[in-house]
């Protein structure tokens, strides 16, 4: 009969109160040794996120002084065609000036 009155009050008994912390006491210890497993998966894949990220970062480098080399080639070419533009030019102004000019 004290169970039924629990009920109707709404109340637990000491006992149901512990079995409850109890199950979510394991609930949370499972979910803490998901943490702490996936956390060491991560760790283990660290040195090679590391060493992926140093050969990434030579990769740049080396990307960066290919870059600055064609950019300096480049500009020599632009050079040399705008020095060959203005030879043209000069050549075909004295050619028509020497023709009929």
């Amino acid at each position: 009969m004290a169970g039924d009155n629990n009920e109707i009050n709404g109340r637990v008994s000491t006992r149901e109160f512990y079995d409850a912390l109890l199950k979510q006491n394991g609930r949370m210890d499972d979910m803490e040794r998901r943490i702490i497993s996936r956390l060491d998966e991560i760790n283990n894949c660290m040195p090679e996120i590391k060493r992926d990220v140093a050969v990434n970062g030579k990769q740049i480098e080396i990307n960066k002084e290919e870059i600055d080399s064609l950019r300096k080639k480049s500009d020599a070419w632009n050079a040399g065609n705008t020095i060959g533009m203005l030879l043209t030019a000069i050549a075909t102004a004295f050619g028509i000036h020497q023709n009929g000019g």
